[in-house]
């Protein structure tokens, strides 16, 4: 297992951020109509989260400690780009905001530098996102 994220995973969890604010907005528009002013509250403070984190994961170049890093950077990549999947299948404003709400505590917890906070964050995303997308759940579409 690798303690580094490298260069293209930096960039490629940034853009997954970016992709999930996207499908987000997409989901608000979409689902105008029918979401509460909580729903779409909760959903536009997400978006705003994702978007704020794709904005830092840039901006800084993610000058993280990588050598204390316990997570592999691929798994990272792997867990946020599994999370934008996830929502851009789903259409159900609860299951999105959970799968989000995970990945952007995983995002957090990196761009703080909590780095014994992100194994757990990480299986948190994993956990919601198949929880949220199981196969007899109807409601994902």
């Amino acid at each position: 297992m690798s303690d580094q994220l490298t260069e293209d995973q930096i960039q490629a969890i940034a853009q997954n951020y970016h992709d999930m604010a996207d499908r987000i907005r997409k989901i608000i528009v979409s689902q105008a109509a029918t979401l509460t002013d909580d729903e779409e509250d909760d959903l536009e403070q997400q978006q705003d989260i994702c978007l704020a984190h794709s904005s830092e994961y840039i901006a800084k170049g993610l000058a993280l400690q990588q050598a204390q890093l316990e997570a592999d950077g691929q798994d990272i990549k792997d867990a946020i780009a599994e999370a934008d999947q996830a929502i851009q299948n789903i259409r159900t404003a609860d299951k999105v905001l959970q799968i989000v709400t995970a990945a952007t505590q995983l995002g957090a917890s990196i761009l703080k530098a909590d780095y014994d906070a992100v194994p757990g964050e990480l299986q948190a995303v994993w956990s919601t996102v198949r929880i949220n997308t199981k196969p007899d759940d109807d409601t994902n579409s």
